[in-house]
């Protein structure tokens, strides 16, 4: 009986390093390489994903405990988080959730808060591309119908540089949709 997780397979299956965030990347068409338009910038502190369903267990008169056949997902919290260091227009817009942007004065683009929300507001997805230790292949985690949901906040500081937190939120395309709405590619070990 082992006393450590560790043995000779781990070294091949660390996540690496802090990735690239893409908007609307497109896995099997789009590379690293060729998707550079489609990146929202260098980041700072990395991000994070997380998933999370909200489980529900129904209770059955006269049973003391919870039956593994009453449990029912409620629904799915999927997030994105991308800190990202460049104070970009698309950046700022995006942030904002419900937001336009327009030529104003000649120096400027202007970003103006909407009332509402509108389907040109949602990524199509939000992706993270990243380092698998022991692949050539890298690991993809898309967040789909993506919309920033947590506002912008963007701190300034003495000797330090601004750092806008994407958090974007996974939604599903319609009442009828019963995929979470997230993907994960994770590359195959040989």
């Amino acid at each position: 009986m082992g006393i450590t997780g560790y043995t000779t397979k781990t070294k091949e299956n660390l996540q690496l390093d802090s990735g690239a965030y893409y908007k609307n990347f497109v896995v099997g068409t789009d590379t690293v390489e060729t998707a550079s338009a489609k990146l929202i910038g260098a980041t700072s502190e990395g991000g994070n994903f997380t998933a999370k369903a909200t489980y529900r267990n129904v209770t059955v008169d006269g049973v003391h405990g919870d039956l593994k056949d009453m449990v029912f997902i409620d629904r799915w919290d999927v997030n994105m988080t991308v800190n990202t260091m460049e104070v970009t227009t698309d950046n700022l817009k995006m942030a904002l959730g419900a937001a336009d942007t327009s030529v104003g004065e000649v120096k400027w683009d202007l970003i103006e808060g909407r009332m509402d929300v509108s389907d040109a507001d949602f990524s199509e997805n939000i992706t993270f591309v990243g380092r698998i230790s022991g692949s050539q292949e890298p690991i993809i985690i898309q967040v789909l119908n993506a919309l920033c949901t947590e506002g912008l906040v963007l701190d300034s500081k003495d000797n330090g540089n601004a750092v806008v937190a994407l958090n974007f939120k996974g939604h599903l395309e319609g009442p009828g949709d019963k995929k979470p709405p997230f993907k994960i590619y994770r590359p195959k070990k040989g």
